[in-house]
């Protein structure tokens, strides 16, 4: 079966972009631990309950890390520290 070289070359161009597209997570770059601990925020689920976002680490957790305080319930997207 012949290829076509307009598809050889769609094909080339689809390898590469999802070889060199794969998603990382953001490097901590300039900012300092308490930039990073001051930017968790409280986000609400849909239905019930909530998790924690970080502004600039993008990390998701079902709680915020052990060294920071707690947020109140009523405490949604403003930073938890």
């Amino acid at each position: 079966m012949r290829i076509s070289i307009c598809t050889k070359i769609l094909l080339f161009v689809t390898t590469i972009t999802a070889a060199f597209a794969q998603h990382s997570p953001a490097s901590p770059g300039p900012h300092n631990p308490s930039d990073i601990d001051g930017a968790w925020i409280k986000v609400r689920w849909s239905e019930d309950g909530h998790y924690y976002h970080n502004m600039l680490t993008r990390e998701d957790r079902d709680e915020l890390p052990d060294h920071l305080y707690q947020c109140n319930e009523d405490l949604i997207s403003k930073t938890c520290n």
